[in-house]
């Protein structure tokens, strides 16, 4: 029986020889990860979208990059990680966004009608009330007309309010009259984090020979948000005629 003779495996290294490493880490795979978390941000302002863009376009850069290194550097998967963190934030901030605006034009729609309807309900110290921050706001019934009658200063600012050209308009006006949204005009966001929303809304009654006559009126509705409610707080800023009956 002939002596059996030990080979050395092909993938085996021999005395002297190093085998394989693993490859090494590129440090670019690494930037790649960071951006795909940083392009989170987008999902606090449209300012920022820009940020989970560049991100998306580095991420990309960085995959064709690894791909032509043939094994040579590592970090593939942590770029693919990346790159898919990113194209999230680049498709859902966008949407986020939509949504809160959609949002915000329904609420501020009923915001808007609901004081209207206190000036053709004939309730003007409930719109009057309701123009107040919400922190000095009382609670609203009939009886304010009285509290205010008791401060000088407040009287007189109540019957400013009392005498402008819309709600003396509006207090002219037929008891049946229905309120309805028109449209948005915008949505900003001043440098308090605050919403201001610009709304239209359509005031129709039978007039003359019962024919239908319009008014159009815009109302600033400011819209903050309170971290303690679910709900915002609402308030509203100025109100005019856009244009007089129709």
């Amino acid at each position: 029986m002939e002596p059996r003779t030990e080979t050395a495996s092909a993938f085996t290294p021999r005395i002297g020889e190093e085998g394989p490493g693993a490859p090494q880490l590129s440090m670019w795979a690494l930037v790649a990860l960071l951006a795909g978390l940083v392009s989170a941000v987008a999902m606090i302002s449209p300012m920022l979208w820009s940020v989970a863009g560049a991100a998306l376009v580095l991420c990309v850069v960085v995959k064709i990059y690894l791909s032509h290194q043939r094994g040579n550097v590592g970090g593939s998967q942590l770029a693919t990680i990346g790159l898919a963190l990113s194209l999230v934030f680049v498709t859902a901030a966008p949407a986020h966004q939509l949504l809160r605006q959609w949002n915000i034009r329904q609420q501020s729609a009923e915001v808007g009608s609901e004081w209207l309807y206190y000036l053709v309900r004939k309730e003007p110290y409930n719109a009057y009330e309701s123009k107040r921050h919400v922190s000095m706001r009382r609670p609203l019934s009939s009886q304010l007309e009285w509290q205010y009658t008791a401060d000088k200063n407040e009287a007189q600012q109540y019957s400013y309010f009392l005498n402008d050209p819309l709600i003396k308009a509006i207090s002219l006006l037929p008891p049946r009259v229905q309120v309805r949204h028109y449209e948005t005009e915008k949505i900003e966001t001043n440098s308090e984090g605050a919403d201001i929303i610009s709304d239209v809304f359509a005031l129709t009654w039978q007039g003359k020979d019962d024919k239908p006559e319009s008014m159009l009126v815009r109302l600033e509705i400011e819209r903050k948000v309170d971290p303690t409610r679910v709900a915002g707080l609402w308030r509203i800023l100025n109100h005019e005629i856009v244009s007089r009956p129709t």
